[in-house]
């Protein structure tokens, strides 16, 4: 679909349906969570994950329909990039899985920090290169 939009305005007939074949079945999935667990759906991070894309979903054929192909909503499309998170709550069902990942996850939180403090002793560093050399330079 994001192909199709580059070349052409509007994607194909079977894309569109697909589109909403897939909308229809998510929307269905999140009612059933919804009615299934009641009060208790909002405390999960991923019903509220699965709720709010298929929100922004909604909210992004309804914009269509009404509005027209604008470029000031395609910021809607990318919800639809987070489907594919739904599916990372399965991997929990492998636990060899599930520690790899969560391994990874902690590792890519311990590397963000070595990142910034890495850029915090080369800022240092540089001011003090400047500060030290640059007299003798002159």
């Amino acid at each position: 679909e994001t192909d199709r939009r580059a070349h052409t305005s509007e994607p194909d007939w079977w894309q569109r349906g697909v589109d909403l074949t897939f909308l229809m079945l998510y929307s269905a999935d999140v009612i059933s969570h919804l009615y299934l667990y009641r009060r208790d759906f909002f405390g999960s991070r991923w019903n509220n994950l699965d709720l709010f894309v298929v929100l922004c979903d909604w909210t992004s054929l309804a914009l269509s329909r009404f509005i027209g192909n604008i470029p000031s909503f395609a910021v809607l499309r990318v919800c639809r990039l987070f489907r594919l998170l739904r599916f990372a709550h399965l991997l929990e069902l492998f636990r060899e899985l599930h520690i790899m990942l969560t391994g990874f996850m902690s590792a890519m939180k311990a590397m963000a920090w070595a990142s910034i403090m890495l850029l915090m002793m080369l800022t240092l560093w540089s001011i003090i290169a400047v500060e030290v050399l640059h007299p003798v330079n002159v």
